[in-house]
C-alpha cells in the first residue's frame, strides 16, 4: 500500500513548481516508492528505528527541501499541535527547533531594521 500525502498539502496547480507550496513535490518523493514502508514516516523522530530508515530515504530524496518547506508552512504558524512523524528529514523536535530559530533570526532581523529605522 503506497503512503497518501500529508492531509494538507496544497492543491494541485496553485503553486509555481518547486515552491513550498507546490503539491507536485510529492509525485517526487521517494516514500512513495513500491519498497518505503509508510509506516517509517509515521514516528515522532529518527530515535525509533524506522524513524531512522525513513531518515536514510529522505537523505537522498529529490523533494526533501520541498517536503520540509511544505510542512514548515503549516506547522510553524501553529507553534505547537498538528506536528507528526518525520517530514523532509526532520522529526518533530527537530523541525520544532527549526522554527524556534528561524522566529528568534526574524525577531533580531526585526529588531535591527527598527534600530536602523530609528537612528
Amino acid at each position: 500500500m503506497k503512503p497518501t500525502p500529508p492531509a494538507r498539502i496544497t492543491a494541485p496547480g496553485s503553486a509555481a513548481p518547486g515552491s513550498a507550496a507546490d503539491s507536485g513535490w510529492w509525485a517526487r518523493a521517494l516514500c512513495l516508492h513500491p519498497a518505503a514502508d509508510p509506516t517509517w514516516w509515521e514516528h515522532d523522530g529518527p530515535g525509533h528505528p524506522d524513524g531512522k530508515k525513513a531518515v536514510t530515504w529522505c537523505a537522498a530524496c529529490p523533494a526533501k527541501a520541498v517536503c520540509l518547506a511544505d510542512a514548515e508552512r503549516f506547522e510553524r504558524p501553529q507553534k505547537s499541535g498538528e506536528r507528526t512523524g518525520i517530514r523532509g528529514g526532520l522529526g518533530v523536535r527537530e523541525r520544532a527547533a527549526l522554527y524556534r530559530l528561524k522566529d528568534e533570526a526574524d525577531k533580531a532581523r526585526a529588531a535591527a531594521q527598527d534600530t536602523g529605522a530609528a537612528a
